[in-house]
């Protein structure tokens, strides 16, 4: 179903998204990694400023590295900036090809509509995927030089669920891009559904229908078990808004 020709000129295309992403990733990673001891330097002096529920959340968050990391980088950087980037990789997948005007000659090559949705999904997803480990490797082993023992095996499974919850972000952020003419009205449009989504994750009855919710897994850095459903419902909605995606691609007369 896949077109490698198709699947190398994308990643050719994107090379310096992958670059940058890492580059930028790597750097606030390290600087979450390095940020501790002068938060603790100053943690008395924002403890006695900040409202008691901040001030709570801020001594949990000073008293142990490990959950300072976490909470730093994979629910709060990681997150809010991979999130960016997975519709800056999405909405161009096809609304791109239009307001460029190379539509017509995409579809005129012998390949089916499927097969050009699936390709640059799967391209958009590597790339995606391939900034957020390599980032967080860089920021794990920078965290290592600082001294303490990190939770490796819970930092990795922390990742591959923020991972899940970006690659739905993705899916979102590609079905738009299969409705609109325009990249920018494409992410628009996703970022305005996906904020609604995060405002879902602020009570309990509706947190469920929050990716965001979801890929924190904040119980789970607390000390919990690994969310196995979160991880299995991001996973399944990603696939679910691709095959979408790539059904409304089908149907489109473009």
């Amino acid at each position: 179903m896949l077109n490698l020709n198709l699947l190398r000129k994308e990643l050719h295309e994107q090379r310096w998204v992958l670059i940058l992403g890492i580059i930028i990733f790597s750097a606030v990673g390290i600087f979450c990694a390095w940020s501790f001891k002068m938060f603790q330097h100053y943690g008395a002096m924002l403890t006695d400023i900040s409202s008691p529920l901040i001030a709570d959340e801020l001594q949990r968050i000073l008293a142990d590295y490990n959950y300072y990391l976490w909470s730093q980088w994979q629910p709060k950087n990681l997150l809010q900036f991979g999130t960016i980037l997975a519709l800056v990789l999405a909405a161009p997948a096809v609304a791109g090809e239009l307001s460029r005007g190379s539509m017509d000659y995409l579809l005129s090559r012998p390949l089916s509509r499927t097969s050009i949705l699936l390709t640059k999904a799967t391209a958009g997803a590597l790339i995606l995927s391939a900034i957020i480990w390599s980032a967080t490797l860089v920021t794990l082993a920078a965290a290592s030089l600082i001294g303490p023992a990190l939770w490796w095996g819970r930092f990795l499974a922390a990742t591959a669920l923020v991972n899940a919850g970006l690659l739905c972000v993705y899916g979102i952020g590609l079905l738009f891009s299969t409705f609109c003419a325009d990249s920018i009205k494409a992410g628009v449009s996703a970022g305005g559904l996906l904020l609604a989504l995060s405002g879902c994750g602020i009570f309990p009855a509706t947190r469920f229908l929050s990716p965001f919710w979801h890929a924190k897994g904040s119980a789970y850095m607390g000390g919990g078990s690994f969310p196995w459903v979160s991880l299995i419902l991001l996973l399944g909605a990603s696939l679910g808004f691709v095959l979408l995606a790539a059904r409304v691609f089908n149907q489109q007369e473009y």
